[in-house]
């Protein structure tokens, strides 16, 4: 196989040699119309794409594709087309002016967000049938009632390819939905997992870090367990009680998850007295942290409280923002100061913004502030250092509060692991017997 990952790298004149197990994605792609490449993080799933995108259109088997992408991660895209695909003419949406006539321009590849598919949708009712669709990030439509996933779905396409190291999230509906857009009722939630498991090998390639790249080093976890300090304690039970006459089977949901973010709130600081016994920790971690010189990255879903952080820790450590009210040009800026930076730095990420498509393989921490809901967007996030490049272990550290809300979260937590435990990492990958690599064929009988 080593001779013919050379000979396809040297004919598809890219920039650098391919690994074999990104030859069998290109070739899982190129050989299915439909097909769900849910590698893990950091494995090269656009590469994958890219070149399967540029081997199909060599061949002529398409003329070109549609990728709808998260829309900070235009520009990556854009990026990498021009590295492994520079031969490829594209256009990437950029604003509303000729939104329209963007997405339909004569082109090899357009680039466009999911916001850019929802607006346009909803004007439009006719879409061009496209060669190929590629949807990345596609746990963006694990929803089958959202609207953006009914707009995807809307999407006339030749072929389907999926793209996403998370296809469960939080129930088995969530890869129902995924496959809706690959080919409707394919299965549905009544199956076995057996069954499920039957159907989707044909169309589905799963492939994790450890079995493939075995020279990255691992994520050494930790979790921290704390405890409430007595003004975060006081607080915590003054929300509890401030709702006591609504607990019972009526309550609305919206009260509920009101009553539930506040407490999540206060487990992090309790914003009368600033009082925080997270960021106690936190401090005596940054003091190891500045004195090796080392940097690290800070997840918490609430904005409020990375601005919290920064503002009790700046004077420790130099300190950068990103978040989803940031403007792109601003995020990137800081992104780029804190890879550069000669000194100890923090990168402050909010927790959905920084958890898909970003490379942060600088970082040597990754302190999770607070714990999300969805371990897999967890994963996402600190596997955003822990991809190529990587020569150190990653350390990452989990805050956990004892007896309080953080306890019930890590329980849910636990449950949603097991689900994607069992429907795939368990699930069986595409059978390659006997399937032969046709861009290799190609090239043979191109040569002269």
């Amino acid at each position: 196989m080593t001779n013919n990952i050379k000979k396809l790298s040297d004919k598809l004149n890219l920039p650098f040699e391919l690994r074999e197990y990104q030859c069998d994605g290109i070739k899982f792609l190129t050989t299915n119309k439909y097909a769900l490449l849910a590698d893990d993080m950091g494995l090269g799933k656009t590469i994958q794409v890219i070149v399967a995108i540029k081997s199909l259109i060599m061949m002529q088997k398409i003329n070109g594709a549609l990728i709808v992408v998260p829309s900070s991660l235009k520009t990556n895209w854009s990026d990498e087309l021009s590295v492994w695909a520079p031969n490829l003419s594209k256009r990437v949406i950029r604003g509303q002016a000729n939104r329209w006539a963007s997405l339909v321009s004569p082109v090899n590849v357009v680039i466009a967000s999911y916001q850019d598919i929802s607006i346009e949708f909803s004007k439009n009712t006719i879409f061009q049938t496209y060669d190929l669709v590629v949807l990345d990030e596609a746990q963006k439509i694990k929803n089958s009632r959202s609207n953006i996933s009914n707009k995807c779905k809307l999407i006339k396409k030749n072929r389907g390819w999926l793209m996403t190291g998370t296809p469960i999230e939080n129930r088995i509906e969530d890869l129902c939905s995924l496959f809706d857009f690959l080919k409707f009722t394919l299965i549905n939630r009544d199956m076995s997992k057996s069954e499920i498991h039957s159907i989707i090998k044909y169309y589905f390639l799963r492939r994790t870090k450890a079995q493939v790249l075995k020279e990255l080093p691992p994520i050494i976890e930790q979790t921290i367990k704390l405890k409430l300090t007595l003004e975060q304690e006081s607080e915590y039970y003054n929300i509890i009680n401030s709702h006591k006459n609504d607990y019972n089977d009526k309550i609305k949901s919206s009260l509920l998850l009101k009553v539930i973010t506040k407490l999540k709130q206060v487990c992090n600081f309790d914003k009368i007295t600033n009082a925080s016994s997270k960021l106690d920790t936190l401090t005596l971690l940054l003091n190891d942290i500045v004195a090796n010189n080392k940097k690290v990255i800070i997840f918490s879903q609430y904005v409020e409280c990375l601005a919290y952080i920064k503002v009790n820790i700046s004077s420790t450590i130099e300190c950068y923002d990103y978040t989803g009210a940031m403007s792109v040009k601003n995020k990137d800026n800081n992104l780029k100061s804190f890879k550069n930076s000669p000194r100890s730095s923090a990168l402050l990420l909010s927790l959905l913004a920084g958890g898909v498509g970003l490379n942060i393989q600088e970082a040597d921490y990754v302190i999770m502030f607070d714990r999300w809901w969805n371990p897999a967007l967890e994963k996402q996030a600190i596997n955003r250092a822990h991809r190529f490049g990587r020569e150190l272990p990653l350390h990452v550290f989990y805050f956990l509060v004892e007896n309080s809300i953080e306890d019930h979260i890590l329980n849910i937590i636990t449950q949603k692991s097991i689900l994607f435990e069992e429907y795939v990492e368990k699930a069986e990958n595409f059978p390659f017997k006997n399937i032969k690599y046709e861009m290799l064929d190609y090239l043979k009988s191109k040569v002269k």
